[in-house]
């Protein structure tokens, strides 16, 4: 208990030094959201802690990152020298790794986190409080860097909403809260997004593009679909982003379409060579065989689609996933409904879909299809969380059997969904005004809150 208080306490004085330091660039409105956002994530570790152990007596993933993390670190303390290079090869999915124990998830993307979490035990101690909130915290700072990067392309009137939604969506919050494979994902996401906006803003700097690229390792690793959904969405964003011109006229630019469709391309390539079963000709298996494994597993919350295409009929497997899109972008978006809650925690989570669905419902009853899409096509920062939003959902429900994972499964792309949301709920809204969202650059962004 003494080596838990001690490892937490460490990890919150160097976390609030670090936001103290940062608190200085934030308008006072804004930095009060930031705060709270940060004391959410940090009460968000306790009850992850107590759900984990009490609700689910120790048997979930994070237990099994606990136990074998804490067995890697006491070897890494015994035998740096001879554990690392082959810990290393786990984590970059090398099976030929040659350790005296076996590592929970393999040469896989779970063995990778594993792998990172042993980092966290070596250095606190063994402290499973202190790893779960370096995690929390980490996934904070990485949604703050996502505001940062996103809020150039919002009126200042909406970077409120913008900011209340890439740091307090509650199951956001709580999925963030502990050692799990979305977190730390949101968190490298996060921080090359904001090295990033430079080359969106047509500044070329190496040494970001670099960085950008370091941080996106380990989502490749550990979510590869989620990088690979990133990839698309981003390559668009860029496009548009340097493409806009005056109101709502694009210039072509060949140069510019031609990176936008490499870094596309070369993106779902070297993922796919990455992550085989997430490359185009195995998309459709892989669904597949995820949709055919959750069928055998028994839970009060589970859900199917379809019934399972046997691997003998792939290419109609494809044609099924197709069909079966426009059911699983909503089953991650807005479920579970209130009517399919089952205990206390599917509770809390219908009641925050429930929450956007009837936003969203609003945000089409009062702008209607036409202005929503001229708002949205307007907007490059809004078509890219659209754009991430509905390939990332449409991956996600389709892969996923379960509404209680689902929840964790969806939470990289809610901050941006709810962002969308919550901007054209505003632009629509009965107070709305005709100012039309204006693009800064980061810089130019923190200067002026600095000046305020």
């Amino acid at each position: 208990m003494l080596d838990d208080f001690i490892a937490t306490a460490a990890v919150l004085i160097v976390a609030a030094a670090l936001l103290a330091g940062l608190s200085r660039r934030w308008v006072a409105e804004e930095r009060r959201i930031v705060v709270f956002g940060f004391l959410a994530h940090v009460v968000g570790v306790f009850v992850q802690v107590f759900v984990i152990e009490q609700i689910y007596g120790g048997s979930s993933d994070i237990a099994g990152y606990y136990r074998s993390g804490v067995e890697l670190a006491s070897a890494l303390r015994k035998d740096f020298q001879f554990i690392f290079p082959e810990a290393f090869k786990i984590f970059v999915h090398d099976d030929t790794a040659n350790l005296p124990f076996a590592v929970f998830g393999g040469a896989g993307s779970t063995g990778s986190l594993t792998v990172l979490s042993s980092l966290l035990f070596l250095v606190l101690g063994d402290s499973l409080y202190g790893a779960a909130m370096a995690t929390a915290l980490f996934a904070f700072f990485g949604k703050l860097a996502i505001f940062l990067a996103i809020s150039p392309g919002f009126a200042r009137a909406h970077r409120q909403r913008v900011l209340l939604a890439t740091l307090l969506v509650p199951s956001v919050v709580f999925w963030s809260s502990t050692i799990a494979k979305e977190a730390v994902s949101v968190g490298f996401l996060g921080l090359a997004l904001l090295l990033l906006r430079s080359f969106l803003d047509g500044r070329f700097k190496p040494s970001r593009l670099l960085l950008a690229a370091f941080c996106l390792t380990p989502v490749a690793l550990i979510k590869p679909y989620v990088l690979l959904c990133f990839t698309v969405a981003f390559a668009v964003w860029l496009y548009l982003e340097r493409g806009l011109r005056l109101g709502r006229h694009f210039v072509i630019r060949p140069s510019t379409a031609l990176v936008a469709l490499l870094l596309m391309t070369g993106g779902v390539i070297v993922l796919g060579k990455l992550a085989p079963r997430i490359a185009v000709e195995n998309l459709a298996k892989s669904t597949s065989a995820v949709q055919a494994a959750g069928v055998n597993v028994e839970g009060g919350s589970n859900y199917q689609l379809r019934e399972p295409v046997p691997e003998q009929e792939e290419d109609s497997g494809v044609q099924s996933q197709l069909l079966l899109a426009p059911i699983a972008l909503p089953t991650a978006l807005f479920r579970p409904f209130i009517f399919e809650v089952r205990n206390p925690m599917m509770l809390l989570n219908a009641l925050e879909t429930t929450a956007l669905l009837f936003l969203t419902i609003r945000v089409l009853f009062r702008g209607g299809l036409v202005r929503v899409r001229d708002a949205i096509a307007g907007n490059p920062t809004l078509v890219f969380s659209l754009l991430f939003s509905l390939i990332l959902g449409t991956a996600v429900g389709l892969a996923s059997t379960n509404l209680g994972s689902l929840s964790r499964y969806r939470m990289p792309f809610m901050p941006f969904f709810v962002g969308l949301i919550l901007v054209l709920d505003a632009t629509f809204g009965p107070n709305s005004s005709s100012e039309r969202p204006k693009h800064e650059s980061v810089t130019s962004r923190l200067e002026g809150a600095q000046h305020t």
